[in-house]
């Protein structure tokens, strides 16, 4: 558990360093490009007034997660919709990998009650609910909509935001 966790923490520092070049890069060779003169200040000024718009009225929970099979794109967009931050969302997913692997049909020792089930490996009075859950919306539990809006989910993401709204797990 703790290495899926670590892994999604050293790709989502990739991903930042690899923006930060990107950007970088960016804004050296349209300062080479358009020299040293007044223009070449307001054109990136310009610039980076419209990427700060496009990032105001970008909605993230709507963002291509690049990368992500369709079980993983669910749980990230499921998350940030709730409003959590890319860290808190990497680490909800490494612990899904550590107790699943993203197998939202995971069954732990063949799915008796007292064996861990889905993507959290709900156990015991767990198991039971989300299977009752399900059932009761119509759909079966391997369902990872409907194991994302079970109750203790929807709660955690709820409380989560709450409590730490600006800080980084």
């Amino acid at each position: 558990m703790a290495n899926a966790g670590k892994q999604a923490l050293q790709s989502l520092a990739a991903l930042v360093q690899g923006i930060g070049s990107f950007l970088s890069g960016l804004f050296g060779s349209i300062a080479a490009a358009l020299g040293s003169s007044v223009f070449a200040v307001i054109a990136v000024v310009v610039l980076l007034i419209i990427l700060f718009i496009v990032a105001l009225f970008c909605d993230p929970s709507q963002a291509t997660v690049q990368g992500l099979n369709e079980t993983e794109t669910q749980v990230a967009t499921f998350f940030r919709e709730k409003g959590l931050d890319d860290v808190q969302v990497a680490a909800i997913m490494g612990n899904m990998y550590g107790e699943s692997g993203m197998h939202a049909g995971s069954e732990e020792g063949g799915g008796t009650n007292a064996n861990g089930i889905g993507l959290c490996q709900w156990t015991n009075g767990r198991h039971t609910n989300l299977v009752n859950y399900a059932n009761s919306v119509g759909k079966s539990w391997t369902d990872v909509g409907v194991q994302l809006d079970f109750s203790g989910i929807r709660q955690v993401a709820i409380k989560l935001v709450e409590r730490l709204p600006h800080q980084h797990i």
